[in-house]
């Protein structure tokens, strides 16, 4: 009963694209975003491992939280089987509980011949599908078909593009059809070929496109992109990529100071460039959560690779090392993480955007003690020694020690036995900050 009269409240709200910007409710939304694809050593993405398959994100999940991100980025949420769709709509739902949408990603092959009718109908097919599929969950954020695709087959350049590009109008077309209360976006490395008449990439080719992603890896400025993109289309514009790696080859060593300065200019120059602030950025998304050991070319999955895969002459350290993008690290395999100073550093330049200091907040919420989860308290204040639990009537429910001020709860009395479906409120001593929550059995 809880659950049912929850998500009808809050999925009667849907994310509008107006003019430059996106709106959620009818308020504006900036996105926070996090490329996320949580990789435990030995398990190889190239070789298929899908991260929601596994209950590593759900240490993550308070820790996205706490960070201030509102969306993550993934690269292909398409589930190919029963089993798979039952897993990954417990995930939309976790991430939901913790107030963090998500960018539905589908993997488009890159090279592969766009004109061919086999090629474009069963692409379309596919995304079709997984739009039919969670078009009606609150946790999507939005579709995003393809990332830094580049088209094959036969002809010219122009005609390859032409061909890449009506196919995602026909896509999205489709999309807006049985989905309007979400937006479409694909993602492109640089702007180069959008606004191009002659590719079919201006905005009065791309009607039903929502939103232009784009991956920028350039130093600590986005140098001219951001007034460029302004002449090339009136569409909303997400960086759907940035940030630095930790590997400073150079010295020879990890970084962190190195990753945290790089991040730190680059969302302060997206923050002058927002919608909001009549720029046409609608935020970023940081690349990356945590650092995949399966990456690099010359090594192996359960090895951390130290060479470099690419030169980037637009970073002080050229050598771009794809194993250490993340702003969190694995310590133990398989996945015992710690963060970088450059979660640090997100945080703080977030913080604006989120609840004040002042307040204790409570995540996820509502509470699904039956999932395996568990309820963390948030911003918790330095001196705070122990929380108490209520139910709604006032009755005493439970009393739980702060340590280093961090506190969980896992949905027990205090005699250990399982808390009714119901609200609650929480008060913080000595403090005093108060609070309430949902649990739904």
């Amino acid at each position: 009963m809880f659950a049912i009269l929850f998500l009808l409240l809050l999925s009667s709200e849907s994310f509008l694209v107006k003019n430059r910007g996106v709106y959620l409710g009818g308020k504006t939304f900036i996105v926070r975003g996090i490329c996320y694809s949580p990789t435990p050593v030995g398990e190889d993405v190239s070789l298929g491992y899908e991260w929601w398959n596994d209950d590593y994100y759900l240490d993550d999940l308070p820790l996205l939280k706490s960070l201030g991100c509102n969306v993550i980025r993934t690269y292909d949420m398409k589930a190919t089987s029963s089993d798979e769709e039952v897993r990954l709509e417990k995930v939309l739902d976790d991430f939901y509980n913790y107030g963090i949408y998500i960018i539905m990603g589908y993997w488009v092959n890159p090279g592969q011949d766009f004109s061919s009718p086999t090629i474009r109908d069963s692409l379309k097919n596919d995304f079709i599908n997984m739009v039919e599929k969670w078009k009606n969950h609150p946790a999507v954020f939005g579709w995003c078909f393809g990332n830094e695709v580049w088209p094959g087959g036969s002809g010219t350049d122009e005609e390859k593009w032409k061909s890449w590009y009506s196919l995602v109008e026909e896509v999205s077309s489709l999309t807006k059809s049985i989905d309007p209360d979400h937006p479409v976006m694909t993602v492109n490395s640089d702007i180069w070929t959008i606004g191009r008449t002659e590719l079919g990439s201006d905005d009065s080719s791309l009607p039903s496109l929502d939103i232009w992603g784009v991956n920028l890896y350039l130093g600590d400025s986005f140098q001219s992109r951001f007034s460029s993109f302004t002449v090339l289309s009136s569409k909303p514009f997400l960086i759907t990529e940035f940030g630095c790696d930790a590997w400073n080859g150079k010295v020879g060593s990890e970084d962190e100071d190195l990753q945290a300065n790089y991040i730190q200019a680059q969302w302060k120059e997206i923050e002058e460039n927002l919608f909001t602030e009549s720029g046409a950025v609608i935020g970023g998304c940081l690349f990356e959560w945590v650092d995949e050991w399966w990456k690099s070319n010359s090594g192996s999955p359960s090895s951390h690779d130290t060479s470099s895969d690419w030169t980037n002459v637009y970073y002080s350290d050229p050598s771009m090392n794809e194993e250490w993008w993340g702003i969190r690290k694995i310590l133990l395999p398989p996945y015992n993480c710690s963060s970088r100073e450059a979660y640090f550093t997100l945080q703080n330049l977030w913080s604006k955007y989120v609840l004040s200091s002042e307040k204790v907040y409570v995540f996820p919420n509502p509470f699904y003690p039956g999932r395996g989860q568990k309820l963390s308290f948030g911003n918790l204040p330095v001196n705070s020694e122990k929380i108490r639990i209520f139910a709604i009537s006032g009755e005493f429910i439970d009393e739980i020690s702060v340590i280093n001020q961090q506190a969980n709860w896992y949905g027990e009395n205090y005699y250990g036995k399982p808390a009714a479906s119901g609200v609650y409120f929480f008060v913080v001593y000595p403090a005093g900050q108060k609070g309430k929550f949902v649990l739904i059995k």
